[in-house]
Formats: C-alpha cells, structure tokens, sequence
C-alpha cells in the first residue's frame, strides 16, 4: 500500500489516467460505498454549518497539505480530505 508521500515520489500525485497507474504496476483501490457515505456526510454537514472538526482532525489535515511542498501544483490547495478517511487510514500520512 502507497503512502502519499509514496503516491508524490512516484509522480503519480496529479495522475488522470488509470493507464499510467497500470504502467506503473499500481493497483487502484475504489473507496467503498460507506468511505463515500462518510464524505458526503461530511460535506453536507459542512455545507449547512454543522460539522463538529476535532483538533486530531485539523492536524490530519495540516500533515496532509505539508506533503506537498511550494512549488507543487497542489501546494496551498483549500481542498481537504474526508475526515473520517484520515482518522481510519493515517499509516497513509506517514
């Protein structure tokens, strides 16, 4: 299993085309359909003002954007990650 930091050492990190995974020899995992239900959870509640973030959480996140250094295409990106995603799959950040 690729970490991020794993997914931007092999320049993968802004790859649109399931083509270039394969040659690569990388084997995509789809987000289950509850992974999917979490984050749509999450936006709406966003959305309507009622998420309840966690300091975990924020500093998930910040570990998350510090992989991508400035100069990156992504560096300084307002975009985040599902919460729940991160608390389940944090080996990822490592």
């Amino acid at each position: 299993m690729l970490t991020f930091a794993g997914i931007l050492k092999l320049k993968l990190g802004s790859t649109m085309d399931t083509k270039e995974y394969d040659d690569a020899g990388i084997k995509l995992i789809e987000n289950t359909p509850q992974e999917i239900l979490d984050l749509v959870i999450e936006a709406n509640e966003r959305l309507d003002g009622t998420w309840k973030t966690t300091e975990e959480d924020e500093k998930l996140q910040q570990r998350f954007k510090s992989l991508f250094k400035k100069g990156s295409p992504c560096y300084g990106f307002p975009s985040r990650l599902g919460s729940k995603f991160l608390r389940e799959n944090r080996q990822l950040l490592e």
